[in-house]
């Protein structure tokens, strides 16, 4: 019989009390991808599956999880169902199921837009566009394929050029406009 631990204050309300810790929860513990099955009536059980025992704790909800169940995301144990709930919230970037690429969206719609000689006009709505994917996308970092800042520099770039040539273009048309002779 193992003695019992020592008596410690609660983190909370500073009660004293026995703390048995759950084996699990030392990560130093090296344990196999088997599961094992349960011997003592006292044991810990998976939540899933009862006749197996308990080798980790969900971060996220506290259930108790076997080695088919535990899950690791961000080097913490988690279980199916809370795995499945943030995947269809979208509580965590890691686990969308779409990224998108806003760097090269970006990109390719402050350069590509503008070298095609038959679509040049369309620069327009595209250059502030691209600059508000920029601006809206920069900080993006949590995904599968980070966005490269040096795609969204360059496209930035590319889009305050066409903005600037098009509010030159414009002030350019009203010197032009305001210089006509008046019909009186």
């Amino acid at each position: 019989m193992e003695a019992l631990p020592q008596c410690l204050p609660c983190s909370n309300c500073q009660t004293p009390s026995y703390t048995l810790g759950f084996p699990a929860s030392r990560p130093s513990v090296r344990r196999s991808h088997t599961p094992e099955p349960v011997q003592d009536e006292g044991e810990s059980t998976c939540l899933y599956h009862n006749h197996y025992k308990a080798s980790a704790i969900c971060v996220s909800c506290g259930a108790f999880v076997c080695q088919l169940c535990e899950i690791h995301l961000h080097e913490e144990p988690i279980c199916p169902a809370c795995l499945r709930r943030q995947t269809q919230s979208g509580k965590n970037t890691l686990l969308k199921t779409k990224h998108y690429r806003w760097d090269c969206i970006a990109l390719g719609l402050a350069v590509f837009t503008p070298i095609t000689i038959a679509f040049w006009f369309l620069s327009l709505f595209t250059a502030p566009l691209a600059l508000f994917l920029v601006f809206r996308h920069w900080k993006d970092g949590a995904h599968l394929h980070p966005p490269s800042k040096v795609r969204f520099l360059c496209a930035a770039l590319a889009a305050l050029v066409q903005v600037l040539a098009w509010l030159t273009l414009l002030v350019f048309l009203i010197n032009q406009f305001s210089k006509l002779p008046s019909s009186e």
